[in-house]
């Protein structure tokens, strides 16, 4: 028996033009790669005239032995030992796209391929080639699909759905059902604006958010939502459009998050937070408040106590130096009453800095000059220069007594470290805040980031001033920089407090 063959002449060109075409559309129609590929075994079959029924097309993954057959009589299963073909009844054609995997097409019996059928196998295999890939694609998407699907409808803390452009859902899982109350069957078809208030509606709020996710490739906020029930929940809203393979917009997918147990820890945090200062606050104010009856109380022992028993002492001198004749007696006592004067002198200083002769009845700007006269004599090396208003005494007793231990320890502060040479002091009341500086020209340094360095760093009068302006509802600021000298401010909130008795 002759073996059939191709002939190649002119004539059956147009032949095998159509036979081409016929794979062609035959690899097209085919619901999918294993239909394509049955299709193109049985049209090899009718050219080369051998019986499709006992062909066999075999998948070969890299290298792995035996390859499967997946088409034709023993389709479905590893390659029978006894099924044997020869080599010219075989032919195989690569897979693109997909190393190391190849398809044999062969024939049984007596059949062989030509060798004028190497002509076909390009253009058979790139189309195979484009169809499996194509129908693999697709079964990984379709694959996705299912799992995001069953992933989304397993979440019930999170509600996904999808809109259509106009905003009308065409989604729904379970934990938009849980978060917002309504049904799937409730849910889908109604415009998701079902879930805003009037006011959102009346701004027209809901479509501005889908204009934003299709301007700007997605929306995210904070949303004031409202359930099925009617009560209002605060909820993290995340939108994206949805564009198919054209780039047309085919709708959108909504991602919202309830956040009404973040904003319950948020508050009660804030309300902790208010509570703990406010605890601060009045701790502080009570740390002052003893600190100063406690100076009060040291001052009014001083006066009362050892100045007195000095006044007495120098009395007693005075009486003695009456009856003394002797001029070096004479001389003697006097001394020891000019030391006595001295310390006598020394301890109305210490009552004066812990509690201000001046401040209750003349106001602070009074009481500041007059510490500023002494200060002057203590460090004539210092030029001062002040611009105070006038209070009156219209200021609060704490506020006027927290500026004044401020401006004491500031200048504690200068004389200490700054090494100026000078000093400015400015008191200024306002309508609504009361404010003092203290600048000087001295050698400045690095104002850290906290202030436990400034403690640590010898800056301890800084601190305290701080905690006392705090007491009394007040800031306190330092500005300053190595070379550049340092300015401290303080500025106190007027309150009605201000009209307070002034005899106090």
């Amino acid at each position: 028996m002759n073996k059939p063959g191709l002939d190649l002449n002119q004539a059956d060109a147009l032949k095998q033009m159509r036979w081409m075409n016929d794979v062609s559309r035959a690899i097209i129609l085919a619901e999918d790669a294993d239909q394509a590929i049955e299709k193109v075994l049985q049209l090899i079959c009718e050219l080369v005239g051998a019986e499709a029924g006992r062909a066999v097309i075999l998948i070969v993954e890299n290298g792995k032995s035996p390859p499967r057959s997946i088409a034709g009589s023993e389709a479905g299963g590893d390659t029978p030992s006894n099924l044997e073909f020869k080599p010219d009844a075989s032919i195989t054609i690569p897979v693109f796209g997909m190393p190391g995997v190849r398809l044999e097409f062969c024939l049984p019996g007596e059949r062989n391929f030509p060798v004028e059928f190497d002509a076909y196998i390009p253009e058979i295999s790139q189309q195979l080639s484009t169809r499996i890939e194509r129908h693999l694609t697709i079964e990984k998407l379709q694959q996705s699909e299912e799992h995001l699907r069953l992933l989304v409808e397993s979440v019930k803390d999170i509600a996904f759905y999808t809109m259509d452009v106009d905003g009308n859902i065409t989604s729904w899982n379970r934990g938009a059902e849980k978060i917002k109350g309504y049904s799937q069957q409730e849910a889908i078809g109604k415009n998701f604006s079902l879930f805003s208030s009037p006011e959102d509606i009346a701004a027209n709020k809901p479509q501005q958010i889908l204009e934003i996710a299709r301007q700007e490739g997605r929306y995210e906020g904070e949303v004031c939502e409202i359930r099925k029930d009617g009560s209002t929940f605060w909820a993290d809203v995340v939108v994206f459009p949805i564009y198919n393979s054209e780039g047309s917009l085919q709708g959108y997918t909504r991602i919202t998050r309830d956040l009404t147990r973040r904003k319950q820890i948020e508050a009660e945090m804030r309300q902790n937070q208010a509570y703990y200062e406010a605890e601060m606050a009045e701790l502080r104010r009570k740390l002052m408040q003893g600190r100063e009856s406690e100076r009060l109380h040291m001052a009014q022992e001083l006066h009362d106590g050892p100045i007195q028993e000095l006044y007495g002492l120098i009395f007693s001198l005075d009486v003695i130096g009456g009856k003394i004749r002797s001029p070096y007696a004479i001389e003697q006592l006097q001394d020891a009453k000019n030391q006595l004067q001295a310390v006598v002198s020394t301890l109305r200083g210490m009552i004066g800095d812990l509690r201000p002769p001046t401040l209750a009845p003349f106001g602070l700007e009074k009481s500041i000059r007059s510490y500023i006269q002494g200060f002057r004599e203590a460090h004539p090396e210092l030029q001062i220069e002040m611009d105070l208003d006038s209070d009156r005494r219209t200021l609060p007793e704490d506020v006027r007594l927290a500026l004044y231990r401020v401006f004491q320890s500031s200048l504690a502060n200068i004389v200490r470290h700054a090494e100026a040479s000078q000093v400015w002091i400015r008191l200024k009341l306002e309508e609504e805040q009361v404010w003092m500086e203290i600048a000087d020209n001295g050698k400045g340094f690095e104002v850290p980031e906290r202030w436990i360095k400034l403690a640590r760093s010898g800056h301890l009068g800084l601190v305290g001033a701080r905690e006392r302006a705090e007491a009394v509802g007040g800031s306190f600021w330092v500005k300053s920089a190595p070379g550049e000298g340092s300015l401290v401010r303080v500025s106190i909130p007027r309150t009605n407090r201000d009209s307070e008795d002034q005899s106090g």
